[in-house]
Parts: structure tokens; sequence; C-alpha cells
């Protein structure tokens, strides 16, 4: 689980630095919005995986509970991922 995890807050901070990137360009205001409520999803479904993150960081214990809720979050938080990817892929 710890491995997948990683796999998948790395791959969520890759994709947020491109979301970054690609809205410095000039894009249309129904692409920026599209990519914009798409990344703000990913953000919202991740959000269990990135506070289990800065928790460890911290060297704070996660309990078990908790850690079954950041695993039930990877679906969701992995699917969200992909359709941001998607956007990307379409707009550059």
């Amino acid at each position: 689980m710890i491995e997948y995890a990683e796999e998948l807050f790395k791959k969520q901070n890759q994709v947020t630095y491109q979301v970054m990137m690609l809205l410095e360009d000039e894009l249309s205001i129904a692409d920026e919005d599209m990519l914009s409520l798409a990344e703000l999803k990913m953000h919202d479904k991740c959000s269990l995986l990135n506070e289990m993150a800065n928790y460890e960081m911290e060297g704070r214990k996660v309990s078990l509970y908790f850690k079954s809720q950041v695993k039930s979050s990877f679906k969701p938080c992995e699917q969200s991922l992909k359709e941001v990817e998607l956007i990307l892929q379409q707009l550059e």
C-alpha cells in the first residue's frame, strides 16, 4: 500500500506541475475553466492521500482507521488524476 500511495502522490504532483505550466500559456477561457475544474476535483479526491503524506513528512503517527480511509480514496484519486491527464493531452 505504501509504495502505491507514494507513486500516486508523486504522479499527482507531476500532473499539478503540468497544469501550472499549461495555465501560464494562452488558453481559451473555456479550456482554462475545464482544466481548473478538473484539477480542483483531483485535489478534492486526493485530499486524504495528501493529508497522510503531510502527516508522514511531519513524523506524525497515522491510525489504522485513517490509513483505511486513505486506501479507499486511491481509486477516486487515480481516476480524477487520469481525467486531468486526458485534458492536458487534449490541450497540448
